[in-house]
Order: structure tokens, then C-alpha cells, then sequence
């Protein structure tokens, strides 16, 4: 019984390090195929993910979108945020654990933002990487985000991702 333990001791430690090391690079892999976009550290935006985004959006919901983030309170979390797409459509919320944080830092006022759905085939995963901005932005501040994250999403994933009604002339 003894050498099981003195094995299991050992083992543990080692398998999990193993798992973490492959968890990581699976990431690093991840992130070279779906580089994420990185505002600069100066631009005051919220960025997350938007949770539940797979029970709200299908395949056919890929790519750029522009939402709205409106406090939605219910029984399960009191700081809920619901993010709606531009055509009124839900697409998820805030994560839970964020939701307190982000409603500080939103002053519990509504706001806009915008990011891309994607899908990987593989994991048959679909999720989308968001940027809120200030409640307070002005129009010019949100035209710029804008345009810069639509030139970065047509450089990287091509103009396919963004839809018609977001394309500038």
C-alpha cells in the first residue's frame, strides 16, 4: 500500500504539470490561429467575452457585430448585463463574475461596443472576444475604435467577417 501512495505522490504533481504545460500550448496555438485584437492600454473599453453567446447565436451570427450593454437584473445575478446586437437581437451577457465590476465601472448606465462571433470547427466551439466603451464616449471617440477594429478585422480574417451593413463606403 505504501509504494501506491509514494507513486501517487509523485504522479499527481507530474500529470498535472503535464496537463497545464499542454493547456498552454494548446492556447498559444489557439491564439496564432484566432489572434485576438488588443486595444492599447490608454483606450478606456471594457473587454471580455460574452457568456452563454451559444445559446443566444448560431453559425449563421459569425462575425463583426455592434450590441449594446443595458443592465437586465434577475434572480440569479442582480448585476446582469445583456448585450444586444444593433438589430435587437440577443447575443448573451456580461459573465457573472464580471458583472458587478463592469456595472462600477459603467456607472450602471447603458453603453455600446463591438466585436466578432466566431466559430472553430474543430472544438465546435463558437464564441465572441468584445470591447464595451465608456458610457461617456463621444461620437468621434466611438468612430474610431470602430474604424480601427474594422481595418485590424479585415487585415487579419478579410472582409468576408464583416456584414454588409457595417462596411463603409
Amino acid at each position: 500500500m505504501i509504494p501506491f501512495i509514494i507513486v501517487a505522490v509523485i504522479c499527481a504533481p507530474l500529470l498535472y504539470y503535464v496537463a497545464v504545460y499542454r493547456e498552454k500550448k494548446q492556447h498559444e496555438a489557439w491564439e496564432r490561429q484566432y489572434p485576438p485584437y488588443r486595444m492599447s492600454a490608454s483606450e478606456p473599453v471594457w473587454q471580455t467575452r460574452i457568456a452563454n453567446i451559444r445559446y443566444q447565436c448560431n453559425r449563421d451570427d459569425i462575425g463583426v457585430v455592434i450590441f449594446a450593454v443595458k443592465p437586465e437584473p434577475n434572480d440569479y445575478n442582480a448585476d446582469s448585463m445583456s448585450i444586444i446586437r444593433d438589430d435587437g437581437k440577443l447575443l448573451g451577457f456580461i459573465r457573472k463574475r464580471e458583472a458587478h465590476r463592469f456595472n462600477r465601472w459603467a456607472g450602471g448606465e447603458m453603453c455600446s461596443g463591438m466585436g466578432m462571433i466566431q466559430y472553430d470547427e474543430a472544438t465546435n466551439k463558437l464564441w465572441a472576444d468584445i470591447f464595451v466603451f465608456p458610457p461617456h464616449a463621444d461620437d468621434e471617440q466611438v468612430e474610431t475604435y470602430v474604424k480601427k477594429y474594422l481595418e485590424w478585422v479585415t487585415d487579419v480574417y478579410g472582409a468576408e467577417y464583416i456584414p454588409d451593413r457595417y462596411r463603409q463606403e
